[in-house]
């Protein structure tokens, strides 16, 4: 039952950190930072289109969607933030079958969620 609430919080997590960006719109400028930053919005949003984050999503009532359409204005630290959170969470997932989280794995994403929090 550690592996759902994992999820969950990760899902929390991303969530919050889109939603932040809701305020500011921004446009892409045409340079390598852009493709950059398209390619890190990518990775979240494939996280969060994932059926397993949006079974946990449900259950704790989070609108992965909203958190979706915010990724589109997340921009510099943040951005990379998420995508570090996103890719670290595809790991996981993708190797849930080998490996089961321990309480470490728990306070690390508890610690980031704290994080963001303060960041925020």
């Amino acid at each position: 039952m550690i592996l759902p609430r994992a999820i969950l919080l990760s899902a929390m997590t991303l969530a919050f950190a889109a939603s932040g960006g809701l305020a500011q719109q921004s446009t892409m400028p045409e340079d390598p930072a852009a493709d950059i930053d398209a390619e890190r919005r990518a990775a979240v949003l494939e996280v969060l289109a994932r059926d397993d984050v949006r079974s946990a999503a449900r259950i704790a009532d989070l609108d992965l969607d909203a958190a979706a359409t915010a990724v589109g204005s997340l921009e510099g630290e943040r951005l990379e933030r998420a995508e570090r959170q996103a890719r670290s969470l595809e790991r996981h997932l993708e190797a849930q079958d080998r490996i089961s989280f321990s309480a470490t794995t728990i306070i690390i994403v508890l610690v980031l969620v704290a994080i963001i929090i303060i960041l925020v």
